[in-house]
């Protein structure tokens, strides 16, 4: 099982192998998603055949478990060395990478690749730099030259591999030198000749802005994804603390979500003044005299907002959503900037025994929030005023308009919902089946999810967090109780 925070700036999950055949003739590559149907490799790794097939992983290469793709022929240039294919199967989603044409490529600058060299028999991460920019070089078709990373000899299979710049995608490897470098051609090129790939194939464009932008510094946590389905929807991804000397890190995890309160229960504007107070114990009596009343039964929703703003670039505006009844059914609220879109979440939470009775409660209160379509029209945004850092600064101006529509403010509503619950699979720890069995936990939720969840919306997106425990009233009574605590300490 591939732990996703390890492999977040490569996109390990966006990146495939790719087979092309023709007849009892065929041949291997790397390629990525730069949408949820479409996926970019080299042109020489699929031309001459007739038939292509994606492989979201090694594994999934060993047991044949393969998505059928078609060529997009429009798309096939063989100056570029560049060929974009479809996924044939309409209820399969890829996992895009977003893609930014206006990084500069200059000298030195670091990168990251990820693909699946021959000689690895796996994914191989490579960190790397830029070493020349090609483009000013008119009888060369390379955009730039890349050094070869230590830990691959042999680059046979990695073309079509993305060329990574803070975890967006440049450009994409096409060929290796008989020495120690690679080349690569950029997307900005690629675009430049192909306007219309942008609209055609739904790529998820990234602005050097939101490239460059640095959410908010957040404490640690052992909280981790360590496996996501994303290929139908709703997406899910399984969450836990790791096992470390014979018993599971809920120390770790309830001593780092005190730390997490700072950051979950202010609002920007309070959180500006408190890491500006250089006194402890007056800045901390400040806070914990103040906090909402029963924030130490609120532990779902505090682990919900963690793992957002763990994996995702979150922009601190939103100080709290509510309906035009002025409620606020919400569990928490993050403005996120995601490859190019401006998405609100508004997250639901829930702690129950069972699986089934920790999905039908998060399910009742999707259905709750969601009537018909209008839940876009209900919404009330409660802003702080827009930093000088924040990237596109004029769309989040707008936000607090509530005279606006919502559609009109955001690109997308993000409905996350955090599903914990009691697991055998986390109280009979199996240390050699583990990887199998929390899997096979996080599928069960997802399939149960889907069987109670009818009430689907094209204007919502679902996103679930699910964190099999080994009791959750006992995180929940430890968590009560070191709340408590300090709220006593600093009366």
């Amino acid at each position: 099982m591939i732990e996703n925070d390890s492999y977040s700036k490569f996109k390990l999950q966006s990146v495939h192998m790719i087979k092309a055949i023709e007849g009892e003739q065929h041949d291997f590559g790397t390629c990525f998603a730069i949408g949820e149907k479409h996926v970019v490799t080299a042109q020489h790794v699929v031309k001459g055949y007739n038939e292509y097939y994606l492989f979201s992983s090694y594994d999934d290469y060993k047991v044949n478990n393969k998505v059928e793709l078609k060529l997009i022929s429009q798309f096939s240039d063989e100056n570029l060395d560049f060929s974009i294919l479809e996924v044939v199967d309409d209820g399969i989603c890829l996992i895009p990478i977003g893609v930014c044409e206006s990084i500069l490529l200059s000298k030195g600058l670091d990168i990251d690749m990820c693909g699946y060299p021959r000689e690895k028999k796996s994914h191989a991460t490579v960190t790397s730099f830029v070493t020349e920019d090609l483009r000013m070089v008119k009888k060369n078709k390379f955009s730039f030259e890349l050094a070869k990373g230590v830990n691959v000899q042999n680059y046979k299979g990695m073309s079509g591999s993305p060329v990574l710049y803070k975890g967006y995608a440049i450009g994409y490897v096409v060929v290796q030198s008989s020495g120690n470098l690679l080349y690569a051609i950029s997307f900005s090129e690629v675009l430049d000749k192909y306007h219309e790939l942008k609209s055609e194939c739904s790529i998820n464009m990234a602005s050097q802005e939101e490239v460059n932008f640095i959410p908010d510094a957040c404490p640690n946590t052992p909280l981790r994804i360590d496996y996501t389905d994303k290929n139908t929807k709703p997406s899910i991804s399984g969450l836990n603390i790791g096992f470390d000397f014979d018993e599971w890190r809920e120390k770790d995890l309830i001593e780092s979500s005190i730390n997490w309160i700072i950051d979950y229960a202010l609002t920007p504007i309070q959180k500006e003044a408190y890491h500006a107070n250089p006194n402890y114990i007056e800045k901390n009596k400040i806070v914990w005299n103040d906090l909402p009343d029963r924030i130490e039964n609120n532990l779902p929703n505090l682990l919900l907002h963690i793992a957002i703003r763990k994996h995702y670039k979150t922009i601190p505006i939103v100080n709290s959503v509510l309906t035009l009844k002025k409620e606020n059914h919400f569990s928490c609220s993050h403005v996120i900037i995601n490859n190019g879109k401006l998405e609100i979440w508004l997250g639901v939470s829930t702690f129950e025994l069972n699986i089934k009775e920790a999905v039908s409660d998060v399910v009742e209160k999707i259905n709750s929030i969601i009537i018909g379509s209008t839940l876009k029209e209900r919404l009330i945004l409660i802003n702080n005023s827009v930093n000088a850092s924040f990237p596109l600064k004029g769309r989040l101006s707008k936000l607090g308009n509530n005279e606006l529509d919502i559609s009109a403010r955001v690109d997308r509503i993000v409905i996350p919902v955090f599903i914990s619950h009691n697991s055998d699979v986390i109280s009979i720890y199996d240390k050699e089946k583990f990887d199998t069995k929390f899997k096979d936990e996080v599928i069960s939720c997802k399939s149960y999810f889907t069987e109670m969840h009818t009430n689907c919306n094209s204007v919502i997106d679902i996103k679930i967090f699910h964190f099999p425990a080994r009791c959750t009233d006992t995180l929940s009574e430890k968590f009560e109780k070191k709340v408590k605590g300090m709220k006593a300490f600093f009366k």
